[in-house]
């Protein structure tokens, strides 16, 4: 009777050791597949889902490490350029709409005031841009050099008929400006992530 108690505690035994061992294998078996799907998520291409006349569109975006070379940053220096500096007919808050994107925050003020200075000087004019050439130093620092072609409209006498006539008298004049860039957040109207944190404008005559 006693060896058959022992026998049966045994076998109940195993089985235990036999149940705990499957449960440790389907355990590690779980993690190790919520592991992966972890990983893949982190490393698969983002989905992309945009909205466009009741459809719902998606796609795969690549990941992919942001390079910012010399050529970027003068691609953005002279960005900043035309947008501050060109304009059909002045307007500080559509001027200031389109450089927020490339400014940091400490200097978003800055130019607000700036360019709320200059809106009785230039509420009458509109003003191009041209050649403009983008360099950068040792040291990070950006220079851009430019065309800036003011037109002024002004009343002229025409002396043939003695009617008055309005013309747009073009000045141009030789610009200079200093700026600094720094990196930031990326996104979806700043892509490579760079900002212009200041600049020193020098006019040349």
């Amino acid at each position: 009777m006693t060896e058959k108690i022992f026998v049966k505690n045994v076998t109940e035994i195993y089985k235990s050791l036999d149940f705990f061992k499957k449960l440790a294998i389907g355990s590690i078996a779980s993690n190790a597949i919520l592991g992966f799907v972890v990983g893949y998520m982190i490393l698969a291409p983002t989905i992309v889902i945009s909205e466009s006349e009741k459809q719902v569109l998606s796609f795969s975006g690549e990941r992919k490490e942001i390079v910012v070379t010399e050529k970027e940053i003068k691609k953005v220096a002279k960005d900043f350029i035309m947008r501050r500096f060109e304009w059909d007919e002045y307007s500080q808050g559509e001027i200031m709409a389109n450089l927020e994107p490339l400014l940091t925050s400490g200097l978003k003020e800055k130019m607000a005031d700036e360019l709320k200075k200059q809106h009785d000087s230039f509420k009458s004019v509109s003003q191009y841009v041209g050649k403009v050439q983008i360099t950068v130093d040792a040291d990070g620092n950006v220079v851009g050099v430019f065309d800036k072609i003011l037109r002024i409209t002004g009343n002229l006498k025409n002396d043939s008929t003695n009617l008055e006539a309005l013309q747009k008298i073009p000045l141009l004049s030789e610009s200079q400006i200093l700026m600094k860039v720094v990196r930031g957040s990326v996104t979806l109207e700043n892509p490579l992530g760079i900002y212009i944190n200041s600049v020193v404008n020098y006019e040349q005559n």
